[in-house]
């Protein structure tokens, strides 16, 4: 996957030449849902931890690490790396 400066004006990315070209605001983007997602996750699996404690964002690294798991168990492909 490439985050590329060059100007996209018909979309937000493209996949060309077995590549992924994003606009590089995209990237910002992405980190903030991945970081939305794991946060409201860890709600639904630890109910009775509050925000902002160390306890809950421990939970957020195990939460996330569990999904990462399951993608390398079901040999899920993903991009090998991102190229800035």
């Amino acid at each position: 996957m490439a985050a590329t400066k060059e100007t996209m004006l018909d979309s937000s990315g493209k996949a060309m030449d077995g590549q992924i070209y994003l606009r590089e605001d995209m990237l910002e983007n992405m980190v903030s849902a991945l970081d939305v997602y794991g946060h409201e996750v860890t709600h639904i699996a630890f109910p009775e931890l509050d925000d902002n404690t160390s306890d809950f964002y421990s939970k957020i690294g195990q939460v996330m690490a569990t999904i990462t798991k399951v993608v390398v168990q079901e040999k899920i492909r993903v991009p090998p790396s991102v190229v800035w």
